[in-house]
């Protein structure tokens, strides 16, 4: 017996070796959304956000990736994949993640289509452009923040035309006039809605025919029409972390056909004007931090709906929902 143990070690061995040669190697298109004799593809919702899953079938691994013509990834000397997934689709800004078999143990490698062509990125940029909140802005506003942030660190904020809210003008000229004390407005005239996405926070738009007229704070009064006539049509809130918050006052006036905006960040209890250069830069560093554990707790008092919390990361997603759990049971 002390003879037929290591030859019956060598046979399994041999067999486990034969096994491993026997891999087909196959390239994946990611345009492919049908299984076959290959590929298993699954189409399904990571967290509200369509996406599909690859997978090579027994006996094959991935070894190239492309999108038709568009090269994605190709396998680097004994490098294989068995699982890729692309959120998305292939539109501008769309994701694939691809888990990478390799000598120095498994890699996980992220990619972002910018401007026609995929590009390997890390994988804290990947959780950072899945969470943008890509309804907010048109998809040339999208790449333009990508080619910037990609060739940067830092984008140059003065260019990044995203940072502005897409929705301050006006679908008809108003008529009528509300106002909008912060935080506190029930007015019928004014919807509320929560801002989540790269930041947290609000967005109040008057409805159609009317216009806000004054913007309060508490006692303190940020701004009201002048004889200029300028006119608000949507004011945004935003707030992350540490950085505090920021506030941006959407104005139009329909006699000269000018936007302006006016930018204030909350100096504890009241909001301080800043420069619109400043707020950039604040709202650009917000974009780029990690969420606060205290930006979770503030969905508690109903500043924003759970509902809102759909397109979250996972990690935050987890915090939001143990913090549910304690409260359901407080």
């Amino acid at each position: 017996m002390g003879v037929l143990q290591p030859v019956a070690f060598i046979l399994i061995t041999l067999c486990c070796v034969t096994k491993i040669m026997a891999l087909t190697n196959i390239n994946l298109d990611i345009n492919q959304r049908n299984t076959d004799d290959k590929i298993t593809v699954i189409q399904v919702d990571h967290f509200g956000l369509p996406s599909v899953e690859f997978y090579p079938k027994e006996g094959f691994v991935f070894v190239s990736v492309v999108e038709g013509s568009l090269p994605v990834w190709k396998a680097n000397g004994s490098e294989s994949s068995t699982e890729g997934i692309l959120y998305f689709s292939t539109e501008a800004l769309a994701l694939f993640y691809l888990e990478v078999k390799s000598s120095a143990g498994l890699l996980k490698k992220c990619f972002l289509k910018v401007m026609g062509k995929w590009t390997e990125i890390a994988e804290s940029q990947f959780k950072m452009f899945f969470d943008i909140d890509r309804s907010a802005y048109s998809a040339s506003q999208l790449e333009d923040f990508a080619v910037q942030f990609l060739d940067h660190n830092v984008p140059d904020v003065s260019s990044v035309s995203w940072l502005l809210p897409t929705t301050f003008g006006f679908v008809l000229e108003p008529h009528y006039e509300c106002a909008l004390q912060l935080f506190q407005s029930d007015s019928p005239f004014i919807m509320e809605q929560s801002l989540v996405g790269p930041v947290f926070g609000k967005i109040y738009t008057p409805r159609i025919d009317f216009a806000i007229t004054t913007v309060a704070y508490k006692n303190s009064l940020l701004w009201s029409m002048d004889q200029n006539l300028n006119l608000c049509s949507s004011v945004w809130f935003y707030f992350k972390g540490e950085l505090g918050s920021l506030l941006i006052i959407n104005l139009y006036n329909f006699n000269t056909g000018v936007y302006s905006h006016l930018a204030f960040k909350k100096d504890e209890d009241s909001f301080v004007p800043i420069t619109f250069r400043e707020y950039q830069r604040t709202l650009m560093k917000m974009t780029l931090s990690e969420y606060d554990v205290k930006d979770i707790m503030c969905y508690k008092d109903g500043f924003l709906r759970m509902r809102d919390f759909a397109f979250i990361l996972k990690p935050v997603l987890a915090i939001v929902l143990i913090v549910s759990a304690v409260m359901y049971n407080m």
